[in-house]
């Protein structure tokens, strides 16, 4: 096992120096870039490795980011100067209105689908206590992600919808504020929490039920509208 993830982990350390090798920023950074990759390679899941170097060199700070295209005006907004984690300052954004969608997929297989869709499942209507579960699992979503904000949700709304063709529940979820920050995270939260429901009350049948596709769908209201 020790043998194989190290595998994987090589091959991380050696996409992210191929990619740092094109982003100009970096190229003047090599030399600390091997060197991170030296500790990530002997560090099983050290990817904090490549977090803490490149917050101390600024300039690999922007290469290794949530942006696109290794945008050098784009960081890590959850990580200070020092690689520390910290809750973002977001008292100086602009208060509107923010809407934010994600969606999800649990695929159930034939047995298990046909008893959901008859409602015939021991643990009773599965579709109304996951929108449930979607909806209390948002409200909450500070209280599980350590660095988000306490959002006072305007609205969040949960639907769970059966396919027959893939046998499987497409779960999608809302949520809306008025506010200084985004609500992805509610609305991604809440499909989570809904998908995962789903399996708790359907594993009396069968275990080899897959949940996937958890993803942000579109985001509005803040500094940049995202859709998917």
């Amino acid at each position: 096992m020790y043998y194989t993830e190290n595998i994987l982990l090589m091959k991380r350390k050696l996409s992210f120096l191929k990619y740092c090798e094109n982003v100009p920023s970096v190229k003047k950074n090599n030399y600390m870039m091997m060197k991170v990759g030296a500790r990530f390679s002997h560090k099983v899941g050290g990817m904090f490795s490549y977090a803490t170097y490149s917050i101390i060199n600024g300039d690999c700070a922007r290469a290794f980011s949530t942006g696109q295209g290794g945008d050098a005006d784009v960081c890590l907004t959850h990580v200070d100067q020092h690689g520390k984690a910290k809750m973002v300052d977001i008292s100086g954004k602009n208060i509107t209105e923010r809407v934010a969608t994600a969606s999800g997929r649990v695929w159930l297989g034939g047995k298990a689908f046909d008893l959901l869709k008859e409602n015939k499942l021991s643990k009773g209507d599965v579709l109304t206590v996951s929108e449930v579960a979607g909806i209390l699992a948002a409200k909450n979503t500070s209280n599980l992600i350590p660095l988000c904000h306490n959002i006072p949700l305007s609205k969040i709304s949960v639907t769970l919808k059966l396919d027959e063709d893939t046998k499987s529940v497409m779960v999608e979820a809302t949520a809306k504020t008025t506010g200084l920050t985004g609500v992805e995270m509610e609305a991604l939260v809440a499909v989570s929490v809904a998908s995962l429901t789903v399996y708790d009350m359907c594993k009396a049948v069968t275990h080899d039920i897959t949940i996937a596709d958890i993803k942000l769908t579109h985001k509005s209201g803040g500094k940049s509208d995202f859709n998917q």
